[in-house]
């Protein structure tokens, strides 16, 4: 049946899961897949800040979410201060419950340069493209005027 089908593949991905673990984050379109081990040695490399979205699979409004936050990492690709990244908080629960999560999706902001025991910003925003992008371009665009060269 379907069911033992699932628990099989269930069962077998956490065999593999528990072998040796890759720090490597992988992509989803432009969107960082990251886990309890790839987590921290990508979020706080310091060279970036990073909207994470923790989402359950099951989650309606996660899924409704999904292409928005699909959309709005391909419009922030170019904005090399940050980096959207997503974490299924029902398979990695240690980073979710180190910072908070409790109902899906949550989104929260770690800036650049800090470190695990920062408490990120929760993004309390519109779950759409344009909100999404400007609350992370707000956070990351150095002010008008503070590049210009001197001609």
């Amino acid at each position: 049946s379907d069911r033992d089908v699932n628990a099989l593949v269930k069962f077998v991905k956490k065999q593999l899961n528990s072998g040796p673990v890759s720090k490597e984050a992988i992509l989803d379109g432009d969107v960082i897949v990251l886990n309890d081990h790839s987590f921290d040695a990508n979020v706080f490399s310091g060279k970036e800040a990073w909207l994470v979205e923790f989402y359950a699979p099951w989650c309606g409004h996660c899924k409704a979410l999904q292409p928005k936050y699909d959309t709005a990492a391909t419009e922030l690709k170019s904005n090399l201060k940050v980096k959207l990244a997503k974490v299924d908080a029902t398979e990695n629960g240690t980073i979710a419950s180190r910072y908070g999560v409790q109902g899906y999706p949550t989104l929260k902001w770690f800036p650049a340069g800090t470190d695990k025991d920062v408490t990120p910003t929760a993004y309390d925003s519109e779950r759409e493209v344009a909100a999404l992008v400007k609350f992370c371009t707000d956070r990351t665009d150095i002010p008008a005027g503070s590049e210009k060269e001197d001609l």
